[in-house]
């Protein structure tokens, strides 16, 4: 998982569109298998040259967002906090 944030850190910090999760900022694949992720990757090609400056805005847009590990950790807070006081998904 801390490699997966980094590289998404990484990616918002030089414009590079990260796979996305239905944010706006990359492409999502299903299932979690190479060929999936093959697909998204030429998805992803294609775009960058058939439109880019669609591509484009999705760089900025991923530029935009808050990759930062503090907001990553305020997240995992408010995760476990949610996980604390709402017991019967704690178990």
């Amino acid at each position: 998982m801390a490699t997966c944030e980094a590289s998404r850190q990484a990616q918002a910090q030089h414009g590079a569109p990260g796979r996305g999760a239905g944010t706006g900022t990359g492409w999502t694949f299903s299932p979690c298998t190479a060929e999936a992720f093959q697909g998204a990757l030429e998805t992803a090609l294609a775009t960058l040259r058939e439109h880019p400056d669609s591509f484009r805005a999705l760089q900025l847009r991923g530029m935009e967002r808050d990759s930062s590990w503090d907001a990553a950790a305020q997240q995992y807070e408010q995760i476990f906090a949610w996980a604390k006081y709402d017991q019967p998904y704690a178990k």
